[in-house]
């Protein structure tokens, strides 16, 4: 039983020796009995140089002063916050200088009297790293901010000179109007033609401002009723075009109604002006996937190759020369910001000649 005992001894010293963290026993006076080597490395002092000592060495102001109290009102009533939970305190080292702990104390009762055991982590690097996080946030979201005022504001100030040179355009056509040969036609054409898509533009940049900046609204919709408005909106080009629409048993959403009409009418655009050689037949679907609604645009239309859907949601990114097809490569990031906005994620698949598939999730509400 001696040599159980002893093994059970050098077990338990061993630990305490080895462990990272400091550890640290007082008795019901608040003096230090046991110091191990983590507790030795952390504070600066060894522990011939504390055993012995009240414990209160180790606490800054106002623990320090505060701590008898506590230890007092704890031996007399057994109540204490402290005991049984873990709590981040500041601590006080050998050379002055405070840091962040974590704390763990347990009371253990003995037959000559009453120990606690404190069990201490440095978070010193954890607490600094925390910080650097929230600095960076904040940073993040200055920046952010910044650039979407400067958006804004840039996209109302051109305004201005296009209207200008606009206006001014057309007085020429209008002045000169069967006197210019046909290279200065072309040149007129080219000037009309840019203004006009400059002016687009600027509104998709607008579109994509308002998005950055509005407020996260919700509402519990009914999503067929917001496509059947979508449609709504496209009907002339739906018309040119002969495109169908299908949506049946759509689910109602939490979700803000403009920015979800924004999304599907954006969907339903690109389906038809990436049309192929087939007239556009567009499917609107959703179906639940964990947590979400898993909406799809699917479409018949010209589709991609797959090296390219990892770039189609980045801003001003096209596929097609706006010769072929007219577009500002705004559409897409602004469906993906709307998404992204509400929680949700959207990507798309799709095969050359084949037409693609769009899907974006939507986190179901508590009133789903």
């Amino acid at each position: 039983r001696t040599r159980e005992l002893r093994e059970s001894e050098n077990r338990q010293r061993a630990i305490l020796n080895n462990t990272v963290d400091a550890i640290i026993t007082i008795d019901e006076h608040g003096k230090v009995q046991s110091f191990n080597p983590a507790a030795e490395k952390m504070f600066g002092y060894t522990a011939e140089d504390i055993i012995g000592e009240n414990v209160k060495i180790l606490m800054p102001s106002p623990y320090r002063s505060e701590h008898d109290g506590y230890l007092q009102s704890y031996l007399k009533t057994g109540k204490a916050k402290i005991i049984g939970t873990t709590r981040e305190i500041v601590a006080l080292r050998r050379n002055g200088t405070e840091f962040p702990i974590e704390l763990s104390v347990s009371d253990v009762e003995l037959e000559n009297g009453r120990i606690f055991s404190g069990i201490i982590r440095d978070i010193s690097l954890q607490k600094e790293a925390d910080q650097k996080v929230r600095d960076a946030y904040d940073e993040l979201k200055r920046s952010n901010s910044e650039l979407e005022r400067f958006a804004y504001i840039a996209s109302h100030d051109l305004q201005e000179p296009l209207r200008k040179i606009g206006g001014f355009t057309e007085r020429l056509e209008r002045h000169y109007e069967g006197q210019l040969d046909d290279k200065a036609q072309k040149y007129m054409d080219f000037i009309t033609g840019g203004v006009a898509r400059m002016r687009e533009l600027i509104m998709g940049l607008l579109e994509y401002s308002r998005v950055t900046t509005a407020e996260v609204e919700l509402a519990k919709l009914n999503s067929a009723e917001v496509v059947r408005e979508a449609v709504e909106n496209l009907s002339q080009i739906i018309e040119e075009n002969g495109a169908k629409v299908h949506f049946d048993d759509l689910p109602e959403v939490l979700y803000g109604k403009v920015m979800l009409r924004q999304l599907f009418q954006n969907l339903i655009g690109n389906a038809i002006k990436y049309r192929s050689e087939n007239t556009p037949d567009i499917s609107i679907t959703a179906k639940k996937s964990g947590g979400y609604w898993e909406f799809a645009v699917k479409d018949n239309g010209m589709g991609m190759e797959e090296k390219y859907l990892s770039r189609i949601f980045e801003m001003f990114q096209r596929l097609h020369r706006k010769e072929e097809i007219a577009g500002t490569g705004i559409g897409l990031s602004l469906c993906q910001k709307i998404v992204e906005r509400y929680g949700g994620n959207i990507w798309a698949t799709s095969e050359v000649g084949e037409g693609a598939t769009f899907y974006f999730t939507v986190p179901i509400g508590t009133n789903n």
